[in-house]
């Protein structure tokens, strides 16, 4: 219904520059007893009504997605929008490959703020669990996001965090371009795709431009002493003025003395120590006592 009105009054689409489009949740739609193919009709049908809506507001800045199911057409749609600056996709569903947008010529998006906060199920109700869970998160946008300075990603605690797979990032990867990322709920099998990705990134550009960096593991894990050394390390290049490391296991004075060493123009540090039910220390916390 509201898509009708956008559509029969082109004049007040052009005037909106915030737009928020939100479909069901998939456990609603589950519980109407709908059949599969039921199901993928009804997403269908959203993702087909916002292409048409998204046509007519040409000076959206900002559009939000919510329980989405966006198909290529929806995406193609997106990527064209001339004044759109920031997308956030939240619990979305992918039914498109970069290959479609690719073959289509699809060209990179002018956007600049990416938030995705991907539709995951946790690991304990999964045993066939990274391909199709990058699937269902839509990455398959990033190869197209090349102008992309700001990036959350905002997993849910419990959930299987994931990055954007590698199939992907050889096409584009995006800390070639970031500056400032906020990464939560990393699960740490991805915590070395991310080691991966940063130097990468920094050697192709001649270094990172991050000036601002935070991250936080799944709620089961912690970073130990070597992976905090293990991601200075990755992200040497960075001219970073904002670090915040949550979920991690100890900082002795040689990690505080190693972050100092590689970020000179940092302004603001946090480090957060989780304390995990499973872990039995049999000797004190390392952590630096106060310098007063």
């Amino acid at each position: 219904e509201n898509a009708s009105t956008l559509r029969s009054n082109p004049q007040s689409a052009t005037c909106i520059q915030s737009l928020t489009s939100r479909g069901w949740v998939e456990a609603d739609l589950i519980r109407t007893n709908w059949s599969d193919e039921e199901i993928d009709e009804y997403n269908s049908s959203i993702s087909q009504s916002l292409q048409p809506v998204l046509d007519f507001t040409t000076n959206v800045r900002r559009l939000t997605l919510e329980h989405v199911s966006i198909d290529v057409g929806l995406v193609k749609t997106i990527l064209a929008m001339p004044n759109l600056s920031h997308l956030a996709l939240l619990w979305c569903t992918s039914k498109f490959r970069a290959s479609q947008l690719t073959e289509l010529h699809c060209p990179p998006s002018q956007l600049q703020h990416f938030t995705i906060k991907p539709y995951m199920r946790s690991p304990e109700d999964m045993e066939e669990v990274v391909e199709e869970e990058d699937y269902r998160a839509p990455w398959e946008i990033i190869p197209f996001l090349r102008n992309i300075r700001w990036l959350d990603v905002k997993h849910s605690n419990g959930t299987w965090g994931t990055l954007p797979p590698d199939a992907l990032t050889s096409l584009f990867n995006p800390f070639e371009t970031l500056e400032r990322v906020y990464i939560r709920y990393l699960h740490i099998d991805y915590f070395g795709r991310l080691l991966w990705m940063l130097p990468v990134a920094a050697a192709s550009t001649g270094g990172l431009r991050l000036t601002h960096f935070k991250l936080s593991l799944n709620h089961k894990t912690s970073m130990s002493r070597e992976q905090v050394f293990d991601l200075i390390n990755a992200l040497e290049s960075a001219p970073l003025q904002s670090f915040v490391l949550e979920c991690i296991s100890c900082a002795d004075v040689a990690v505080f003395d190693r972050i100092a060493e590689m970020f000179p123009d940092l302004r603001a540090l946090t480090l957060s120590y989780i304390d995990l039910p499973s872990r039995h220390r049999s000797q004190e916390l390392p952590w630096p006592c106060p310098t007063w």
